[in-house]
């Protein structure tokens, strides 16, 4: 009789319970669902910083640019343009971190250049831009005070 129990019981421990697994599937459901949030977010993160890095990538160039004009001895106020930088070798192509095309040279992304002196930045990307907006008008951001708070969805 002792043994016909033992054996029942054991029988009755050998696997888990569906409610035991139906735990563990809950889980692991909310584990990954916060690892796919969690990773959703750094892309975008890494995305950002990478369009920030384009803009500074665009001030060294542009930075470059106007040394040059320096050293021979020539005055620079105004824009100079991606696509300027661009077509004389100061800068590669620009690669859209969002959707990893390299950017059409145009003269809608410059740096800014007042009294002689790197001053503003506006990039303009496929799906964004860094620019301040003011009454729904898009203008260049000053290099002091370049952050990624000023990249902003296209509309």
């Amino acid at each position: 009789m002792v043994l016909m129990d033992i054996a029942n019981k054991r029988d009755r421990e050998a696997g888990l319970t569906l409610i035991e697994l139906l735990a563990v599937v809950v889980i692991l459901g909310i584990i990954a669902g916060i690892a796919v949030i969690s990773i959703s977010q750094l892309i975008q993160t890494s995305k950002t910083k990478a369009f920030l890095a384009n803009a500074y990538t665009l001030r060294d160039a542009a930075h470059f640019y106007l040394k040059e004009k320096l050293v021979r001895e020539e005055e620079y106020d105004g824009e100079i343009s991606y696509k300027l930088l661009l077509e004389n070798g100061y800068i590669e192509p620009i690669k859209d971190p969002d959707t990893g095309e390299l950017l059409e040279p145009s003269d809608e992304s410059f740096v800014e250049v007042k009294n002689g002196k790197l001053y503003a930045v506006m990039l303009i990307g496929v799906e964004r831009m860094l620019s301040k907006k003011s009454d729904r008008a898009a203008s260049p951001v000053p290099l002091d005070e370049l952050s990624a708070d000023d990249i902003v969805t296209k509309n």
